[in-house]
């Protein structure tokens, strides 16, 4: 039996061959109150569900799980009691994020009804995990933040290289004209520029730069981002400090100078080094008792 043949009813399988490979399934998640539908993969556990983890992963911005993939297969390769669902409500704003990622909490708790739910958030993700943990802290066994973006986004060295960059571009003509642009730029040019990228993470590239409306969610998210992730909440770390988990770059232009951390890990660890922070959360699930 296929590791992804049992979807929860809360999803609904995007009818593509291409998107079911045995591995992973890519479907919708449907919101209530009007936030329309969010892009959720889900990998099933191996064991009955009662017996299980299940890890709500909430990438960072522009949200596109895709990106995760090889990460997340891996983490699920090496444990078979691991049920993942990934989860973004792509084009929304971090309000309307923390939202959709407390519905979707809510329906893994009620349907699924597993062992443990814990959360693992990547950047801007990382902060949407505390937000989910102080307000559901009851349904959140634990949370594991890789490189999060927790306070002064604005004053870290690429939010400043950005604030004053995004202002003329947060609007919807602009990106309308710079995907045509984009979509002109011919497949090589990128490999050339990225020559370190794998193919898969090139083609999630490629798809983002050459769409409008992607364009547009990225740029207004990362403008929200820098106005909304100010102060860093002492209080609520302090809190919850026994059910987090916190994994830093020793440097991170997303983070400033104040955090060192490990090593030839860089922010953007979804490129190429997914099987190297595979293994790190394997570590500290088994760690918090929940594998």
């Amino acid at each position: 039996m296929s590791v992804c043949s049992t979807l929860p009813p809360f999803l609904r399988k995007i009818d593509s061959s291409a998107v079911d490979n045995g591995v992973y399934t890519e479907a919708t998640f449907t919101h209530s109150d009007g936030l329309g539908s969010a892009h959720s993969i889900w990998w099933s556990p191996a064991v009955p569900l009662a017996e299980s983890t299940v890890v709500l992963f909430v990438p960072g911005n522009p949200g596109l799980a895709a990106f995760y993939t090889e990460y997340l297969t891996e983490l699920r390769s090496k444990s078979p009691n691991l049920g993942i669902l990934a989860h973004f409500a792509f084009g929304a704003y971090a309000w309307t994020q923390l939202k959709s990622a407390i519905e979707a909490l809510d329906a893994v708790r009620q349907t699924l009804q597993p062992k443990h739910v814990v959360l693992v958030g990547h950047s801007l993700g990382g902060w949407l995990c505390l937000q989910i943990l102080k307000a559901r802290p009851e349904h959140v066994s634990g949370a594991f933040l890789l490189f999060p973006s927790l306070c002064n986004m604005a004053a870290t060295p690429n939010g400043r290289r950005l604030s004053s960059a995004l202002l003329p571009f947060t609007d919807t003509l602009t990106a309308a004209l710079l995907s045509p642009l984009l979509r002109m730029i011919p497949n090589f040019v990128y490999a050339a520029i990225f020559r370190d990228w794998p193919a898969p993470q090139l083609r999630v590239l490629r798809d983002l730069l050459r769409s409008p409306a992607a364009i547009y969610a990225c740029l207004t998210l990362a403008d929200e981002e820098m106005k909304t992730i100010v102060a860093l909440d002492e209080g609520l770390l302090s809190e919850h400090q026994h059910k987090l988990w916190l994994y830093f770059a020793k440097r991170d232009d997303w983070l400033g100078d104040g955090v060192h951390g490990e090593p030839d890990i860089p922010h953007a660890f979804c490129i190429n080094h997914g099987d190297v922070l595979a293994q790190q959360s394997l570590a500290w699930l088994k760690e918090g008792g929940f594998l």
